[in-house]
């Protein structure tokens, strides 16, 4: 199972890579993409990660299953950054 703080920093990770392509990335649909993933993560915090729902009593078994919805919002924001990465590549051999 992973854990919440292992989450969290993967979230901050990734939230770091995103800003950084968003600042590469010119074509204003790319940044779109870019920003849906980024919303994507802030809703995992918000809505699996916040403190208070954090706070929750859990069994383990609902304990992982949540973290493990908190982790698949990761996994999609992650997925949306790649195809953004692959999409932005200028095309080989230029013609």
């Amino acid at each position: 199972m992973v854990s919440e703080a292992t989450l969290r920093s993967a979230i901050e990770n990734e939230r770091a890579v995103i800003s950084q392509l968003r600042d590469k990335v010119g074509d204003e649909p790319l940044n779109l993409l870019l920003q849906s993933a980024s919303n994507t993560l802030a809703f995992a915090l918000m809505g699996f990660l916040d403190p208070i729902v954090m706070g929750r009593t859990r069994t383990p078994a609902e304990l992982e299953s949540w973290l493990g919805q908190a982790a698949r919002y990761l996994e999609r924001a992650t997925q949306i950054r790649k195809e953004v990465e692959e999409a932005a590549k200028p095309a080989a051999g230029g013609g």
